[in-house]
């Protein structure tokens, strides 16, 4: 066997195992019910192999491929098995993989439009629009600037050097608003509160 037909054996093999907990004895089977955006990804990645949706399947192939090289990093970092396998499976860690991989498509866009390659940047473009398809629904600005307010107003933050608390006093899911969001709102709020 071939070390690239090995790797995918492992990938598949890898992505058809349950990522979700089994329900102790004792347990409503509802209190385990909320299935990780990896279950979501791995039961795609079968409808599509059932589909023959190939465009589809490729990416998802290739997140469920970028999960995989971020356990095995956190294994040459230092971590235990279980401890990488928790921390590169988590919601946010794949929401993180995902806003890569739209950051490298939307790259490849530009460079293929630059070379006068319209057919390779629709293929890219529909590829991104898979990958959104998998993050959850952003806070709007709104939402956002409500939540930082609130922040603010409870550390009693005046002026910009308050920052850092009140990045810590929000408390947002960081799968629908990047921290980079929540700063600029942060950052323009106690500007404007001179």
């Amino acid at each position: 066997m071939s070390l690239f037909r090995h790797s995918q054996y492992r990938l598949l093999r890898w992505a058809t195992l349950p990522s979700a907990p089994l329900v102790p004895k004792g347990f409503p089977s509802t209190a385990f019910s909320m299935p990780t955006l990896l279950s979501k990804l791995k039961t795609d990645m079968k409808a599509s192999m059932r589909n023959k949706d190939q465009n589809r399947l490729t990416v998802i192939r290739s997140i469920l491929s970028e999960v995989l090289y971020a356990e095995k990093a956190l294994l040459v970092a230092g971590k235990t098995g279980a401890e990488s396998k928790t921390a590169s499976q988590t919601d946010e860690s794949v929401v993180n993989l995902i806003h890569k991989a739209i950051k490298k498509r939307n790259d490849a866009i530009a460079v293929y439009q630059g070379a006068n390659r319209p057919e390779l940047a629709e293929k890219e473009a529909e590829q991104v629009t898979i990958l959104q398809s998998f993050l959850p629904e952003p806070y709007s600005e709104k939402e956002v600037e409500a939540f930082v307010l609130k922040a603010i107003k409870e550390c009693g933050a005046s002026s910009i050097k308050d920052l850092g608390k009140v990045m810590k006093a929000v408390t947002l899911d960081p799968t629908r608003a990047p921290k980079s969001q929540v700063a600029g709102v942060a950052k323009r709020l106690l500007t404007k509160s001179k």
